[in-house]
């Protein structure tokens, strides 16, 4: 088949976004497919053009060797930014990667357009009727609830045109992928019919976390020798809410053999870091953003990995990309939101869940695999096999091949 992937965000973009879309593309392309991928100049999360790119009005990245990626422009906007500039940004690209189009020069089987922001889903319908093809839409994010629980939107008249769009958009795309059963649910309940809904959940890259790594260079710059290291890795945003992390290093911070190490970046890192500051800690440490191919040798650095949230309702209906990769890795997990994430990490039988909003919990969570490391192991290689046996990316894009091919 001839696909076109529509998303704005991708490589060297960071996020579960970015990784669930690479896999798409990636996986597609390893089975026979032709993939081209459009997609906004790389700016996630910091708002910046990436370095040794450029925000021009359109261009093809050469830095990817299996299928073709084409980048058109995006206004850049800080991840602090206003409701109104964020909405000024996602316009940007819709604008752009709908009027170059036509410049792709190809006849897609398939169109599918990625979401969590669902106004790209418009380059996806001009799309669809320029190619006369069918449109399969990828929903990460139950939109848009998911901007009024990280705080972007309130309940109100906004609120009401955004549900009506939302609608609006569904009734003009031919087939669904939900990246978890809440989103099939959402759509559901948003009056999509369930036979158009197929369940793509975001899945575990064997293949990286397989390779045996070197990480003494890392113990040796962070001091992490003998230590008891609380790994995060991925986006530090709203929904993510990285204080809740500092807090249970703060509660622990009388251990001296326990040190929290943050990989990834995002609109609250900044607060979390003065957070840190602010109550003296020297027990964490913010990396900052890596490249993908070398989380590895920082998730083998980990003794328990955490998977925070904010307190919301709908953050129990998510599962994070990042669960994959630690189950991969082969480390025990900490959660600290009940929901369909919790079920995963429980069902592996891969970790602990501690209460929804509350620090002291999530530090005594922590605690309890400091106290019993032999308890921590058996809980890593659990989830390893789970997500071998359940969540091997290579065997659900399989799946979703046979989908696209059953229903184009």
């Amino acid at each position: 088949m001839d696909i076109l992937i529509i998303s704005q965000d991708f490589p060297p973009d960071v996020g579960g976004a970015a990784t669930r879309i690479f896999g798409f593309a990636k996986g597609l392309s390893d089975l026979g497919n032709n993939i081209t991928v459009l997609c906004s100049n790389p700016i996630y999360p910091k708002g910046e053009i990436f370095p040794g790119y450029k925000n021009k009005s359109f261009q093809q990245d050469n830095n990817f060797k299996d299928f073709d990626v084409f980048r058109s422009y995006i206004c850049p906007v800080k991840p602090s930014s206003s409701f109104s500039k964020r909405l000024l940004s996602y316009f940007s690209f819709v604008l752009s990667s709908g009027f170059y189009l036509s410049k792709l020069k190809i006849n897609p089987d398939v169109v599918i357009v990625c979401v969590p922001q669902l106004f790209i889903s418009l380059t996806g319908i001009k799309a669809k009727k320029i190619f006369k093809t069918k449109l399969y839409l990828d929903i990460t994010d139950a939109w848009p609830e998911s901007a009024v629980a990280t705080g972007f939107m309130k309940r109100g008249i906004l609120f009401k045109i955004a549900e009506n769009f939302e609608k609006w958009v569904y009734k003009r795309c031919d087939y669904f992928l939900a990246s978890a059963q809440g989103i099939k649910d959402h759509l559901i309940k948003q009056g999509v019919d369930e036979d158009k809904v197929t369940l793509v959940y975001d899945a575990a890259d064997i293949s990286l976390f397989e390779k045996s790594v070197d990480n003494t260079g890392l113990i040796e710059k962070y001091g992490l020798k003998n230590k008891f290291v609380v790994g995060f890795t991925g986006l530090m945003g709203f929904a993510q809410n990285p204080i809740s992390i500092v807090e249970a290093a703060h509660l622990l911070s009388g251990y001296d053999d326990i040190y929290f190490l943050l990989v990834g970046d995002g609109g609250k890192r900044e607060e979390a870091e003065n957070a840190a500051r602010t109550y003296g800690l020297s027990n964490i440490k913010f990396v900052g953003q890596v490249p993908r191919e070398e989380m590895p040798k920082y998730t083998s650095l980990f003794s328990v990995c955490l998977i925070p949230y904010k307190n919301e309702p709908l953050f129990k209906l998510t599962i994070p990309g990042k669960l994959f990769d630690y189950l991969a890795s082969g480390k025990p997990i900490v959660i600290n939101t009940e929901g369909r994430a919790a079920d995963i990490v429980l069902g592996a039988g891969a970790g602990l869940i501690a209460h929804s909003g509350d620090s002291q919990d999530f530090a005594n969570k922590i605690l309890e695999i400091y106290d019993n490391p032999t308890r921590g192991e058996e809980l890593g290689r659990s989830g390893r096999d789970f997500v071998k046996k359940y969540y091997d990316r290579r065997e659900l894009i399989k799946k979703l091949n046979d989908f696209l091919i059953h229903t184009k």
